[in-house]
């Protein structure tokens, strides 16, 4: 599922001056697919914690501490009564898109991929804010 995502938007999302950004935002995305499809096959926050950390060793090239890292991070942007900031709306519509990935709606998720890549590009360009939810 994260390698599909990826592929996906690989063209918006490489050799871009916004490249962590993206990498950071997939992997927030993929994380709300994650908890979707965890919460429909009944799995356990500590099995779906360890998936998505090596979703994202694996997929978008984080080392593992940094992906335990990030992984812990996104769960706690779900916990926040804020909601989590840019990092929780990114999940949240990972958790939407899970739907589209799982009824093979891959034209879709690529418009809510690309929609959501450059809505964040024209955010981080105008305040320069980053999606790590340690930082919002």
């Amino acid at each position: 599922m994260a390698a599909e995502v990826r592929e996906i938007v690989r063209p918006e999302a490489e050799n871009t001056a916004y490249e962590e950004l993206y990498r950071e935002a997939l992997s927030a995305f993929v994380f709300g697919m994650a908890t979707a499809a965890g919460k429909e096959n009944e799995l356990k926050p500590a099995d779906l914690h360890g998936l998505t950390a090596i979703c994202l060793y694996e997929v978008f090239q984080y080392c593992p501490e940094e992906a335990a890292q990030f992984v812990q991070e996104l769960e706690l942007a779900t916990l926040a009564t804020d909601g989590g900031g840019t990092a929780g709306a990114v999940i949240r519509r990972g958790v939407e898109g899970y739907a589209l990935w799982k009824n093979r709606d891959p034209e879709t998720l690529r418009v809510t991929l690309v929609q959501l890549l450059d809505s964040l590009e024209r955010r981080e360009g105008a305040e320069g804010v980053p999606l790590k939810p340690s930082s919002t």
